[in-house]
């Protein structure tokens, strides 16, 4: 399943987020410092029971806190979390029969931990396991306080192990906290946790001892009646194969040894070796043979293993080549790296905070990849805060690959540019919050149509013109060009149909319309940057031809959609008329409610530009204004047939659209060997691009513009 939507209510600065719509691969979520990403990451996590929520995460402004303390509202009248996941094929051999149909489960959370299920928005009764669930946030505050009073009852006794024994004992308490009731092993193993830690000071007050020992019996009893009613519950086993979402904080530890013993008897006694044993097979039963094996096995083995974790590391890895080495030594196995400048060994906790910070990522989220069926949910809390822009680029590049695979979906907040694809920005959020508290919406250009400005000012970046890392930039008129170009390059660079332009060499932009053009040519080239300006064709581009001071800066550092399609035209006309039609439908499908009309009664003239044709017939039906870009945002959807249309009718209508975009492609990369060839005096074949990257299926071509 995938996460298709999701409301939060009522947790610390969110009164209301609003609906927030993911991408099936990945969500980038903005905002300034204290608008909210961490808090709505954090109660996403609220779709599993294992997540734990107190009484101060309740918002202040609104008055659902004094009124829970008052007792005037319930807990379980406090909704906090409503998240629905779309059914896919993969996942119903695992639903149980009567639901085995469903096409959208949703999970709503309360503040009493209880989360309720529906299938296609009918709320399903559970068996009373639920009822029984539903006593433990009360038994976990009278379990909490009596842990507190230990903890008072040793400071009073012995000062001196007081410090110690609470911070124990906290952290049990913790764990207890977020354990999953339903899970009885894991349940019990945090139980025994707890009593340990309590009982790792002698009682200072025995009826506080015996009250806790008797709330820990009580939920171990509890939790073995909760299975006994939940095993053929089938409401359960279908909020079982919900992907619960796994929030990830910016710290990862990082192991560079572990006890050969220790591993073979669990090998999750380190996370890290855990990680590596998932990538590189490095199975407790060849650990315990390859120890006794003869020297020069133990060493072939070893780097075999060495080599497979090397080759995954570096694949992504762009600024240096490292060799990544598992050694054993005596009876610890570690993990040791070399780089290739200086061919120097250490171990890998020696590495700069940065690249452990990077090693610990991707080890963990492979490692996650590898473990079990369906699709994982990963929130990221602002990753890759202390790596080099390069090394953000491949972090971003990384987790993109790592989405694409079908398995993971990603959601992360973020104040880093280089973490921002100016490619898909379809799949930016923005956290904004005012006196109603955090909203999340759909990042929105400013009234000049600069998108790309929009997210900037939100990341707090100083930078007012960003390219975002990338060395040659495209810049378009408005957010409805930047839409409609980066939903055919993302349909040709994933299909292999087509052409496509390199992501990490073109950046893409917007300018704010054609009366803006001349000023966008001037500053980039003050710049000093590699770019070229999109326009449409008619009397407005006419006229800001004259204005920028000679034919060969037009013909130089413009394109013009004329070009493509040979006579006046917008970016809208290079997509089929039926594909744009579908995505106007799934823009205005409400509005019109039932009116909408055929493409040939809206589009029927082909003297006028599309756009054009769909504002007139807005205005003569009295329809209002006509939003270009709510249709642009759509075309992502339809370029990849998320609505399973895959006819030969859509095949074609994509094939046409893809082929006029590779005409455009052609003369934006023949426009930069043509710059390029003016400042160096490089003899340049324009438009004649160069493959990058492995063979894709024939006709693909990734361009990077290199004069040839």
């Amino acid at each position: 399943m995938r996460l298709l939507d999701a409301r939060v209510q009522n947790y610390r600065s969110i009164s209301d987020s609003g609906t927030v719509t993911f991408d099936p691969e990945i969500t980038c979520i903005v905002g300034k410092t204290g608008s909210g990403k961490t808090s709505f990451l954090r109660m996403l996590e609220g779709a599993s029971r294992g997540a734990w929520f107190g009484e101060q995460e309740l918002p202040r402004p609104s008055n659902i806190l004094q009124d829970f303390r008052d007792g005037r509202t319930e807990a379980g009248q406090i909704v906090q979390l409503t998240a629905a996941f779309e059914v896919e094929d993969a996942d119903r051999p695992y639903l149980p029969k009567q639901y085995g149909g469903a096409k959208r489960i949703s999970v709503v959370r309360t503040f009493d931990g209880r989360i309720g299920v529906c299938a296609d928005g009918v709320r399903l009764e559970r068996a009373t396991a639920e009822e029984e669930a539903a006593v433990l946030p009360d038994m976990l505050r009278s379990l909490d306080s009596a842990v507190a009073k230990a903890v008072s009852a040793v400071r009073a006794a012995r000062p001196d192990s007081a410090g110690p024994y609470k911070e124990s004992t906290d952290e049990a308490m913790r764990e207890l906290a977020g354990a999953d009731i339903r899970d009885k092993h894991g349940f019990e193993i945090a139980v025994e946790s707890l009593r340990s830690a309590v009982r790792s000071q002698p009682p200072a007050d025995r009826d506080v001892d015996k009250d806790i020992d008797l709330a820990l019996r009580a939920m171990s009893n509890l939790a073995d009646k909760i299975a006994a009613e939940s095993r053929d519950d089938p409401v359960e086993r279908l909020y079982e194969q919900v992907p619960k979402p796994l929030y990830i904080e910016d710290v990862f530890k990082l192991d560079d040894e572990v006890a050969i013993d220790a591993f073979i008897s669990n090998t999750s006694t380190s996370k890290t070796f855990r990680s590596i044993s998932a990538i590189c097979g490095l199975t407790p039963g060849s650990m315990q043979r390859i120890r006794n094996a003869n020297p020069a096995e133990r060493a072939a083995y070893l780097e075999a293993k060495s080599s497979m974790l090397s080759g995954r590391l570096n694949s992504f890895w762009s600024q240096e080549e490292y060799r990544f080495e598992l050694a054993i030594d005596g009876g610890m196995l570690r993990f040791r790296v070399t780089d290739s400048t200086t061919g120097a060994t250490t171990l890998a906790s020696e590495r700069s905070e940065g690249f452990k910070w990077w090693m610990a990522f991707f080890l963990e989220v492979s490692a996650l990849l590898a473990k079990g069926n369906g699709r994982l949910i990963l929130l990221l809390d602002n990753p890759a805060t202390g790596l080099h822009d390069e090394g953000k680029g491949d972090v971003l590049r990384f987790i993109r690959t790592a989405a694409e695979s079908g398995r993971l979906q990603i959601v992360y907040s973020t104040h880093e540019r280089a973490l921002i694809d100016p490619w898909r920005t379809d799949r930016v959020k923005i956290a904004g919050l005012g006196k109603e508290g955090t909203k999340i919406t759909t990042v929105q250009a400013e009234s000049d149509g600069r998108l790309l400005e929009t997210i900037m000012k939100n990341i707090g970046s100083p930078a007012r013109y960003s390219l975002f890392g990338a060395p040659r930039t495209i810049s378009f008129e408005g957010p409805s060009d930047t839409y409609i170009v980066s939903a055919v390059n993302e349909y040709a660079l994933q299909s292999g149909v087509g052409s496509s332009l390199a992501k990490d060499m073109y950046s893409i932009n917007t300018f704010g319309g054609i009366d803006a053009a001349p000023r966008a040519c001037q500053m980039y080239g003050d710049m000093g940057l590699e770019f070229v300006l999109v326009v449409d064709s008619g009397t407005e581009t006419i006229s800001m031809k004259r204005r920028l001071g000679g034919d060969h800066v037009f013909k130089e550092r413009f394109v013009e959609i004329r070009e493509v399609l040979g006579r006046d035209a917008g970016t809208e006309d290079m997509v089929d008329r039926g594909l744009y039609h579908e995505a106007f439908r799934r823009a205005y499908e409400t509005v019109l409610a039932g009116r909408l009309p055929p493409a040939d009664e809206i589009d029927g003239n082909p003297r006028k530009k599309r756009a054009d044709n769909y504002a007139e017939w807005f205005r003569e039906n009295g329809m209002g204004t006509f939003n270009k870009t709510l249709v642009a945002q759509r075309m992502f959807t339809v370029m990849m047939g998320r609505d399973g249309d895959r006819g030969p009718d859509r095949a074609e209508a994509i094939g046409r659209t893809v082929e006029n975009f590779a005409r455009l492609f052609r003369a934006i990369v023949g426009r930069r060997d043509a710059a390029a060839g003016r400042r160096g005096g490089a003899r340049v074949r324009a438009g004649r691009p160069r493959p990058v990257g492995p063979a894709g299926a024939a006709g693909r071509r990734t361009w990077t513009g290199h004069a040839t």
